[in-house]
């Protein structure tokens, strides 16, 4: 009786070679140039929980600075409800990068940009955090034009 040869013996071996191969040309880096065999800086932990002593956020410097956003892209802009969602978006990017670009370090920023239709109705909104009194601080800035008004607060 002849006995069948198993097929996955050959696909094994070949598998084997090809990963041997694999290897050796990984092996074979040529290094090119020598600042990447340069270690990493590592900075140790400074285990600070808050912002540096002196570096207070200003929240007259941050209502000025998103006053002339806020005028500078909504100056005659129409309000409509297909546009006014990435623009809302749009502008909390934008007024976050301005705040970031204040050098304030080790301050969380959390801005939040509201847009609706300028007309006869009232809004009310709500949010909750946990507060540092020393530290935290936040700022309301309202903008209105013909037909759109927005509210932003940080």
């Amino acid at each position: 009786m002849n006995r069948r040869r198993s097929t996955f013996k050959g696909v094994a071996n070949s598998v084997h070679s090809l990963l041997g191969i694999r290897r050796m040309s990984k092996a074979r880096v040529s290094v090119s140039n020598t600042e990447d065999m340069k270690p990493k800086v590592r900075y140790e932990n400074t285990y600070k929980l808050g912002p540096d002593s002196g570096k207070v956020a200003s929240s007259n410097k941050i209502e000025t600075a998103v006053k002339s956003i806020l005028e500078q892209f909504l100056g005659n802009e129409k309000y409509s409800p297909d546009t006014c969602s990435s623009l809302a978006c749009s502008l909390s990017i934008m007024i976050k990068n301005a705040v970031k670009d204040m050098d304030l370090p080790r301050y969380k920023i959390i801005t939040n940009v509201i847009l609706s239709q300028h007309g006869a109705q009232s809004m009310q909104t709500a949010s909750r955090c946990l507060w540092d009194t020393s530290t935290d601080n936040f700022s309301h800035v309202t903008y209105n034009n013909a037909s759109l008004c927005a509210v932003k607060y940080e």
